[in-house]
């Protein structure tokens, strides 16, 4: 493989070879997952389990759930799989403690494309053979972050990482959220930066630009704007609510909130519906799948909201859609190629997204500099491409 090292076992098929019984930690969303990946290698959990008030469901699929402090009396040798993701930092201090345990288990977090289907996660994992087909991609992402070294750092660990799901390697490249903002560069002196928000949830990352362009003020606008506008796009009509209501203050001049899906075109589209969970676009077979759990949502491209006022430039897009990242981006190409702004991508939904996306923007624009970034957080999740002249 081209400039490509990676030394590490491939997950799967070590737990194939050393026949411990194997143990699921988590029920839900994720653990269905981990089972459909195991259903293709041949395997099967002995049973499934959680810690303290968590282990409060006698079985799941079929399996018992038993307390961990049950596990560890009736198995002295297993392999725990972590089957959830969190970014609470106490969640995480217990499940490295569990990993640091005295050693009579050993701990993982596999791997599972968080936009895959069940029917077909198995397919989307990183496999060797995987990364020996794309080689020549991996290899010219890889080759677009060579001048920063922690970025190398992050990208050799993720290809680490998605074959052996060793839960030390997301520790060891992990970085405070605020060096991933602090990238951006972003000026609150001039008052220009312009930016859209594409997934903005409850305004998480709007209030972390508000803090980077020194808008605080407790909180609360200041009386002399320290930005030009925020776009913000939200298809869940909860979240949008109350994203709303948060930046009301600021005037609608100000804060544009979208109750719609950034998008590649102006249409509506067919979404999820996941209780507790973010919803997707829904296309061919998942539509029959989803049945009676659907809703229709307005799709919006970023290129059409920014042409509301051709006056005012976009100075910094982040796209964190639940998959959706690479639409979004064609649906915004005209804005960034006409004004090469700051952008923040998520990488980690789709299995191609950490090759694809890098390329699709290099290709718009040569003259970007990349930067890879991954916050703290279990399983693989929160990997950012940071995008900046």
């Amino acid at each position: 493989m081209q400039n490509l090292e990676i030394n590490a076992p491939f997950l799967w098929e070590y737990l194939r070879e050393v026949r411990k019984p194997i143990i699921l930690y988590g029920t839900g969303d994720g653990a269905d997952k981990i089972l459909a990946i195991m259903k293709r290698y041949g395997l099967r959990p002995v049973c499934f389990s959680m810690s303290g008030d968590f282990a409060n469901k006698p079985d799941f699929r079929g399996y018992a759930v038993l307390p961990f402090e049950e596990v560890q009396k009736r198995y002295s040798d297993f392999i725990l799989l972590i089957c959830f993701g969190s970014d609470n930092a106490d969640v995480l201090e217990r499940l490295y403690a569990l990993a640091n345990a005295d050693g009579v288990y050993a701990v993982y977090a596999p791997d599972a494309p968080v936009a895959a289907e069940l029917h077909t996660i198995a397919d989307d994992i990183y496999t060797p053979d995987y990364i020996e087909e794309h080689a020549d991609k991996f290899a010219q992402t890889r080759e677009l972050f060579k001048k920063d070294a922690k970025s190398l750092e992050v990208f050799d660990g993720w290809l680490q990482y998605r074959l052996s799901g060793d839960l030390y390697v997301l520790q060891r490249i992990a970085s405070p959220r605020q060096e991933v903002i602090s990238l951006l560069k972003l000026d609150g002196k001039s008052g220009q930066e312009f930016f859209v928000d594409a997934g903005a949830f409850k305004g998480d990352t709007v209030e972390e630009f508000l803090a980077a362009v020194g808008q605080t003020n407790g909180g609360k606008p200041s009386p002399t704007a320290q930005f030009a506008r925020i776009i913000a796009i939200e298809p869940d009509i909860k979240n949008f609510t109350l994203l709303r209501r948060k930046f009301y203050p600021y005037g609608k001049e100000l804060f544009v909130p979208v109750n719609g899906a950034a998008w590649s075109a102006d249409e509506s589209l067919t979404f999820s519906l996941k209780s507790g969970k973010a919803g997707h676009v829904l296309s061919g077979e998942q539509l029959n799948e989803y049945a009676g759990r659907t809703c229709s949502v307005k799709g919006v491209k970023i290129d059409t909201l920014c042409e509301v006022t051709p006056e005012l430039k976009p100075t910094f897009i982040k796209i964190d859609v639940e998959g959706a990242e690479r639409a979004v981006l064609e649906g915004a190409k005209n804005t960034i190629t006409k004004h090469r702004p700051k952008m923040l991508v998520s990488l980690y939904h789709r299995s191609d997204d950490m090759f694809e996306l890098p390329l699709l923007l290099h290709s718009w624009h040569s003259g970007y500099k990349f930067a890879l970034r991954k916050t703290h957080c279990l399983p693989g999740w929160e990997f950012q491409l940071v995008v900046y002249k």
